[in-house]
């Protein structure tokens, strides 16, 4: 049985590895919000009987293409882009793109997962992302390039002593030895401005230690906030002030951050801001499948 899961859960956990073989990131993304939801299920026993679970970690469709181009040099390349549209239950698909090598169908798919619960916190439609495969420059580079930058070769960031870290690079760039060099240098605050940057070993110790951790599920929700107030602005045709703008988003985050800590409260995990982001956008989520009856 993985993790804190009960036989219930871990029968979807099970379920989800075998319709995904092989999708290692999806199924950590899957399991992270599997093991909060246990307290839901006791309370909301109909969001079992419908198989709201199942159908969420199922996307709507999936898409898989070829992305020919022309390089500089005058070469024909061809890259495979992937789309997976996860969940519409509250409006229009909405999420982000990704050009990096490392793309595969299980990234796209743990990236869509994982927006389901961002944007559900935001108040937004759920889990669109379009991604492809192109190169990629190294940052020593990038250093080489700009003066006054320095690229220390074998170097990690981690292991620079600060009291809040912000991991906002890619998906489990943070593990338990960085975890490990960050609480011994006396981190009091981790907040994740990318979607998953943190190992399931590094989050524990964290949450053991008792320091501030705040998931990218909330903490970086500003950027998918954002561009839904742009789009607000160009369905009315309308233009606001950047101050506006800026009032709009710093309320938006002060109400996610309020719903997170008091659904943690709810459910009998105070500080728990993980859960209290899982739990937040599932139900939101839930509730709308529910009402829609089988979608």
């Amino acid at each position: 049985m993985a993790g804190s899961l009960d036989v219930n859960l871990n029968t979807v956990y099970q379920d989800v590895l075998r319709r995904n073989p092989g999708e290692t990131e999806f199924h950590q993304a899957v399991l992270e919000v599997l093991e909060t939801l246990g307290p839901v299920l006791a309370k909301y026993r109909e969001f079992a009987e419908k198989k709201i679970i199942q159908r969420i970690c199922e996307p709507e469709r999936q898409i898989i293409f070829r992305i020919p181009w022309q390089d500089d040099r005058g070469q024909i390349q061809i890259n495979r882009g992937f789309r997976v549209q996860f969940n519409s239950a509250l409006g229009p698909y909405k999420g982000g793109i990704r050009f990096h090598p490392s793309v595969y169908l299980g990234i796209i798919k743990f990236l869509g997962f994982e927006q389901i619960f961002k944007n559900a916190l935001t108040g937004q439609g759920s889990g669109n992302v379009a991604i492809k495969e192109v190169e990629r420059r190294l940052i020593s580079d990038y250093a080489d390039e700009r003066p006054g930058s320095r690229y220390i070769n074998g170097g990690n960031v981690w292991s620079i002593p600060c009291q809040l870290a912000l991991p906002c690079a890619t998906q489990n760039e943070l593990d338990g030895d960085d975890a490990m060099l960050l609480l011994r240098n006396g981190c009091i605050a981790v907040l994740e401005g990318a979607n998953m940057p943190t190992t399931p070993e590094g989050i524990r110790l964290f949450q053991s230690a008792g320091i501030l951790y705040a998931p990218g599920k909330a903490a970086n929700a500003g950027g998918v906030a954002s561009s839904a107030l742009e789009m607000q602005q160009n369905a009315s045709r309308d233009s606001w002030s950047f101050e506006y703008t800026e009032k709009r988003l710093h309320q938006i985050m002060i109400d996610i951050h309020a719903r997170c800590f008091e659904t943690a409260e709810e459910f009998g995990m105070p500080g728990n801001y993980i859960a209290g982001a899982n739990i937040g956008g599932f139900i939101r989520v839930a509730r709308s499948m529910s009402a829609m009856g089988l979608i």
